[in-house]
């Protein structure tokens, strides 16, 4: 389960990674459609891409968070503006 926090207010969302090493992929989730990412894990650091497709033009947006086990938390700047997220593992 994973909310992210936009100047439209929060959004529920579906946050889906693998891992191989420092390396992660996946997906987001969420009412404005399904979106890949790929980024990054070093040690306790998350980072990744979100290649965003549902608004008038695509947007590649980065996320940055910090691990505390089963819990993530972070920031992604789109455009202007900075939002905030979190999510935690799905039992």
């Amino acid at each position: 389960n994973s909310k992210i926090v936009t100047p439209d207010g929060e959004e529920a969302a579906k946050l889906s990674l693998t891992q191989h090493g420092e390396k992660i992929a996946g997906t987001l989730s969420g009412d404005r459609g399904k979106f890949k990412l790929e980024g990054t894990v070093k040690e306790t650091e998350i980072e990744f891409i979100l290649d965003y497709t549902g608004g008038d033009e695509p947007m590649r947006i980065p996320f940055n968070g910090k691990l505390e086990g089963d819990k993530i938390s972070g920031h992604f700047t789109a455009g202007d503006f900075t939002g905030s997220w979190t999510a935690e593992r799905a039992n």
